[in-house]
C-alpha cells in the first residue's frame, strides 16, 4: 500500500466536503420542489364576529336627600302688663245737676227762725266721677250776691257717682239779719272741692224761699247756713 502524499489527502478532503454540500443542496431543492408541486389548498377563511361595543351603563344620578324643614319654635310673647284700672277723676260742674226737691208741693219747709230744703245731685255724664261728701253751701240773692256763706267743708271722704247716679243732702238756713233787698229767685249754691261752684236750679223764677227771719239785731249782719253730707 502506497502512502498518500499530504497534497493528495488535502484534495480528497476538499472533494468530500464538496460532495457533502452538493447532497445537502439537492435535498433542500427537492423539498422545495415538492412543496411547490403539491395541490393548491383552499385557504381557510376565519370569520371573526366583532365584539359589540360595550355601552357604558348610565351613572345613576344621586338621589337628593330630602330637605328637612325645621319649624322654628314660636317666640314666646311676653305676658301683657296688666293695665291699672282707669283713675276716676272729680266730677265736672257742667256734668252735675242739682235740683231742689218738693215736699207737699213746697220746696222749703219753714220753722222758727229757719228754713230747710232737700237737694238732689245727679251725674248727667256717661262716665263715673267722684265728689267730696261735704260741700260749702251758699245762699244766693237773685242778682248772684251772697246772702249767707257756710263754713268750708275741710277734708271729707270722696264719693263715686256713676252715670245718672244721684246723691241727696239737706240744707238749713237761719237768722238772716241786716240783709240787702231780696231779689227773686233766691238760690242755693254748693262749692264742691275739686269741682267748683254748682248752683241748684230754683223751684220757680219767683222763688224767695230759703230766706230766714232775723232772730236778733236786724242792724247787725248775721246769718247761718249749713248742710248734711251728700249720700245716696
Amino acid at each position: 500500500m502506497h502512502a498518500h502524499s499530504p497534497a493528495r489527502r488535502s484534495r480528497e478532503r476538499r472533494a468530500a466536503r464538496s460532495a457533502s454540500l452538493g447532497l445537502i443542496a439537492m435535498l433542500v431543492l427537492g423539498a422545495a420542489l415538492a412543496g411547490c408541486s403539491g395541490a393548491t389548498k383552499t385557504p381557510k377563511v376565519l370569520f371573526v364576529t366583532p365584539t359589540p361595543p360595550v355601552t357604558p351603563s348610565p351613572t345613576p344620578s344621586p338621589t337628593p336627600s330630602p330637605t328637612i324643614q325645621v319649624t322654628p319654635s314660636p317666640t314666646p310673647k311676653p305676658s301683657p302688663t296688666p293695665k291699672p284700672p282707669p283713675t276716676i277723676g272729680p266730677c265736672y260742674g257742667s256734668n252735675l245737676q242739682i235740683t231742689i226737691m218738693l215736699q207737699g208741693g213746697l220746696a222749703w219747709q219753714s220753722g222758727t227762725g229757719h228754713e230747710m230744703a232737700t237737694f238732689q245731685l245727679k251725674n248727667t255724664s256717661s262716665a263715673s266721677c267722684v265728689i267730696a261728701s261735704k260741700s260749702q253751701p251758699l245762699l244766693l240773692n237773685g242778682n248772684s250776691a251772697i246772702l249767707i256763706s257756710g263754713a268750708a267743708p275741710g277734708s271729707s271722704p270722696m264719693l263715686m257717682l256713676a252715670p245718672n247716679a244721684t246723691m241727696m243732702a239737706s240744707v238749713q238756713t237761719s237768722n238772716l239779719c241786716a240783709a240787702p233787698p231780696i231779689v227773686a229767685p233766691v238760690q242755693v249754691g254748693f262749692v264742691m272741692p275739686g269741682t267748683g261752684l254748682v248752683i241748684a236750679a230754683p223751684a220757680s223764677p219767683t222763688d224767695l224761699g230759703g230766706v230766714p227771719s232775723c232772730m236778733g239785731d236786724n242792724t247787725v249782719p248775721a246769718g247761718d247756713i249749713e248742710m248734711t253730707s251728700w249720700a245716696p
